[in-house]
């Protein structure tokens, strides 16, 4: 495999939030959604969560938000549980069994023993206590001693009684002498002093059969001089050596968290949050969340203070002294999901973010701030959006299931296609009014191409022109096709894949004449012509070849037209990618080919015979290893990562090459020693650098990457650094045309 090279793509170059072009190459970022909140701290007026997205600190007086991800030292970004001890250091629990730890003006490290352990299938970490200099962690398999003053661990228990053994536990406490362990199989009791509790006979275990309400316990606290145990089926206390319930007008409902406040109890259910002064009685806090302006709102944690009160949920933090409820969450996505990624003409990024439950619609980025379209904060009529295109004219279309096409206009307006709204658009083979959009396209000609999974009477394809009118098209193969994608290449085809019972692929080509059917061109190329692989994407690259992705590696149209003629992609031991499971693809400006797998991203030279870049979690900032969607900005040359954890984006020097004939070159003044680098924007495209002597003395010659930046490392053509002084540049295309000047001075300490 080539390595990539050191001066187009360091792998291991760490920067937040670097949008614009000028930022350093190499330079990654992390977005994702902290709106998912699994556990809360407060502490000295400074709230801690824990969230999907990663960690979040939460400033209660100045309303600040500050995060962290991967980027700022967290292993991971899917974090389960936080902790904080007196001297206000900060432990995180990740869903892969690492411990982050984050000491006040000294950064996060990491403690990975648990999550390297190779017997332990399931190995999270679901909650964190302090107790007496050391960290109680409660894992999926056990309960773990940390040590931070040895940053050792010290012991790990198994069996607690007579319950099964390696139970997921849920929570931890101490009162006095005693510690309690709450788990999925039921509660477990001991003393701290014990000789030792690894012994499963030092716990004294209880069930159903001994008066819990159900045997996963979910949470444990003391009030009022008892334990309580909140359970997936109510809450029961320990008194006179029984269990009884506690407030049983709730019925056999889970008990989510909970939290003492100067004599108090407040608990939580996944809509209400109680105030308690007795455990038979409660009183309603807040709103239900069953209202439907809360949109399904869950409550999972809750944190207090003398003076603050807040509760965790799906969709962000709440202080529960404001009326109405107000969620909060920093800035960022909406979704950790990354569907579908578009740039659109005013250089926004586009985020679809599926079709499940969970979709939350579409995300905007202008490179600052963000912006989400759903039901609740836009008249989309759906928050189930599945792809996205951009228009030729500012506009952005959007393919949802169900709803057909949302256009939004450059001022936010929005229109629907749909059968509602359109003669003859097709809703799916059993619902002719749910029409399911599974692929758009955009032509040379704006014309909008869009892909109708089951659609009604066979119809699969629909183009809406520049002007407005529609036509569908009828495939002459199947009344049924679940189509998931589409593509158009330089001739005029439109490349669908299907994956179902039939896993190929169909073109078409309407020859240019739109209304006229006769001569509508239809091809069904066999899975076999891709050596039996599944289609997964397509994509055409800049020279006109197609590109088809497949779960057995990449595939390669060099002539479009004869589709069916497909060939092997790579063929030699430079472009080692054949077997790798393509999930999509993207062109960058100067022609290479970025290849989105489930094992990372593989970058493929213009030609593919070799691989520039390969990007892991493992030598990468990479949020995740599966990868559901490429794009990479023209302009800026940042190319976008999407998955289903989050959004990863690196600075490449693959931009747009350049129209206008000026060079902009930073840093000027450049300093060795303490800059790294020149870099030389404007270039034209397939530009060489030529560096000058003010004497016109050539110093030095350098290829470019092909796009609209170059470098130059500030030695000769024979490596010696040049001397203090100005040096004219020279930027030229191969055949003498395109010629551009600058300048830039060498000024050496």
């Amino acid at each position: 495999m080539k390595a990539p090279s050191a001066v187009l793509l360091p792998l291991l170059a760490i920067s937040a939030f670097v949008i614009a072009a000028r930022a350093q190459v190499g330079a990654w970022s992390t977005y994702t959604d902290m709106s998912d909140v699994r556990s809360l701290v407060i502490q000295d007026g400074t709230l801690w969560a824990a969230t999907g997205g990663g960690v979040f600190r939460y400033d209660t007086r100045s309303e600040r938000f500050t995060t962290y991800t991967n980027i700022d030292g967290l292993a991971s970004i899917d974090v389960r549980a936080v902790a904080i001890d007196r001297e206000g250091t900060v432990f995180v629990g990740l869903s892969n069994g690492t411990v982050n730890i984050h000491y006040a003006g000294k950064g996060w490290s990491t403690v990975p023993d648990i999550a390297r352990v190779v017997d332990k299938p399931q190995k999270g970490i679901n909650v964190l206590r302090v107790h007496q200099g050391f960290l109680y962690v409660g894992t999926d398999f056990g309960l773990c001693v940390y040590d931070p003053a040895t940053r050792s661990f010290r012991d790990t228990y198994l069996k607690f009684g007579d319950l099964p053994a390696q139970a997921c536990v849920r929570d931890v406490f101490f009162t006095g002498d005693s510690i309690w362990v709450a788990t999925d199989e039921g509660l477990a009791i001991s003393v701290t002093s014990a000789p030792n509790l690894q012994d499963p006979q030092s716990w004294r275990s209880f069930t159903v059969a001994d008066g819990l309400p159900h045997k996963a316990v979910l949470h444990i606290t003391r009030f009022n001089g008892v334990m309580v145990a909140c359970t997936a089926s109510g809450a029961v206390f320990r008194e006179d050596g029984r269990w009884s319930a506690a407030f049983p007008f709730l019925g056999e409902v889970a008990i989510r968290a909970s939290a003492v406040v100067e004599d108090v109890l407040f608990f939580a259910t996944d809509k209400r949050l109680y105030r308690a002064v007795s455990l038979q009685d409660a009183e309603p806090v807040g709103p239900s969340l069953d209202e439907p302006s809360y949109r399904g709102a869950v409550i999972r944690a809750l944190a207090a203070s003398s003076d603050a009160f807040f509760a965790g949920t799906n969709r962000g933090v709440v202080d529960t002294h404001t009326d109405p409820w107000r969620f909060r969450r920093p800035e960022g996505p909406v979704s950790n999901i990354f569907r579908s990624l578009t740039i659109d003409a005013n250089g926004r990024l586009w985020c679809a973010t599926g079709t499940t439950a969970d979709s939350r619609g579409a995300n905007c980025f202008d490179g600052a701030r963000w912006r989400n379209y759903s039901v609740e904060t836009s008249e989309l009529p759906t928050d189930e959006v599945a792809c996205s295109a951009a228009g030729p004219d500012g506009d952005v279309f959007l393919g949802t299931w169900g709803m057909g096409v949302v256009r939004i206009l450059p001022n936010d307006s929005i229109e629907l296609y749909n059968p509602q709204t359109v003669p003859g658009f097709p809703g799916i083979v059993n619902d002719s009014l749910f029409a399911v959009v599974s692929g758009l396209s955009v032509d040379p000609q704006g014309n909008l191409w869009t892909l109708h999974y089951r659609g009604t009477n066979g119809i699969v394809l629909g183009r809406r022109s520049r002007d407005g009118k529609w036509r569908f098209y009828r495939n002459p193969f199947w009344d049924d096709t679940y189509l998931f994608g589409t593509a158009i290449d330089q001739m005029g085809n439109k490349w669908t894949w299907l994956d179902y019972s039939y896993t190929g692929v169909m073109t078409f080509n309407e020859n240019g004449t739109p209304d006229d059917l006769s001569d509508d061109a239809w091809k069904k190329i066999d899975p076999s012509t891709f050596l039996a692989g599944s289609v997964k994407a397509v994509a055409t690259d800049r020279f006109g070849d197609v590109w088809i992705g497949t779960n057995l590696g990449p595939r390669t149209v060099f002539n479009p037209a004869a589709p069916d003629k497909v060939s092997r992609t790579c063929y030699n031991t430079r472009c080692n990618v054949e077997g790798q499971n393509i999930t999509c693809i993207a062109v960058d400006p100067v022609n290479n080919k970025w290849l989105g797998t489930t094992s990372g991203v593989f970058v493929l030279s213009s030609d593919g015979s070799s691989i520039l870049a390969q990007y892991t979690r493992a030598n990468s900032p990479l949020i995740d290893d599966v990868v559901t969607s490429i794009v990479i900005h023209p302009q800026t040359g940042v190319a976008y990562i999407g998955t289903s954890r989050g959004l990863s984006s690196v600075v490449t020097p693959f931009v747009q090459p350049s129209q206008t004939a000026e060079l902009r070159i930073s840093p000027n003044p450049f300093r060795p020693g303490i800059d790294d680098r020149i870099m030389v924007e404007g270039l034209p495209e397939g530009a060489v650098l030529k560096i000058l002597t003010i004497s016109g003395d050539l110093v030095a010659e350098i290829e470019t990457p092909g796009g609209g930046v170059g470098f130059w490392d500030g030695r000769t053509r024979n490596g010696d650094p040049v001397a203090s002084g100005v040096y004219i540049v020279v930027a030229y295309q191969m055949e003498g045309t395109g010629v551009r000047l600058g300048k830039v001075a060498i000024v050496r300490p």
